[in-house]
């Protein structure tokens, strides 16, 4: 590739990415976007992601009588308490001691950085490779104990 090239790809990209709406669905307000601040209500925890696009979460327990909750491709179309739209973000889920499940979207085989912060604090930070179907299932309950009142933000970057 030519420096004029490379030149105009990195022009190409910087005007796509240098607007408004970009800075809108992408961008955060905040230096330190994992000390937000919402009031959660009792008995639930909250679900905020650093891009929508990147993250999925369910829950379901084998031989529950509860119904499985989350934000999944497969609830989509289902009308009832803590199904939401997928990729959707700034979601409530009750807390459920066990069986919540991450997923992680991207380019297929690529590396992704992942953090998870609970309440400000970083409580899990790993590189995972994306698998071939462009996404990486980590089990959040092996990660950290729910909490009523917790406030979660999960960040993906592309490595």
């Amino acid at each position: 590739m030519s420096q004029a090239d490379a030149d105009a790809k990195a022009e190409a990209e910087y005007t796509l990415k240098n607007t408004q709406a970009y800075a809108d669905l992408y961008g955060s307000c905040t230096v330190a976007p994992e000390l937000y601040t919402l009031s959660v209500p009792a008995g639930q925890w909250h679900y905020r992601v650093n891009d929508g696009n990147k993250f999925e979460t369910e829950w379901y327990q084998y031989g529950s009588s509860d119904p499985k909750i989350g934000n999944t491709w497969d609830l989509q179309g289902q009308n009832r308490a803590f199904v939401y739209p997928r990729y959707s973000n700034d979601l409530t889920f009750p807390v459920y001691a066990s069986d919540w499940r991450l997923f992680v979207y991207g380019t297929a085989s690529s590396l992704v950085n992942v953090k998870v912060y609970q309440n400000g604090i970083l409580r899990y930070n790993t590189d995972v490779i994306i698998n071939q179907n462009g996404y990486q299932y980590l089990g959040l309950s092996t990660m950290l104990t729910l909490a009523s009142g917790d406030k979660l933000y999960f960040k993906a970057t592309q490595l």
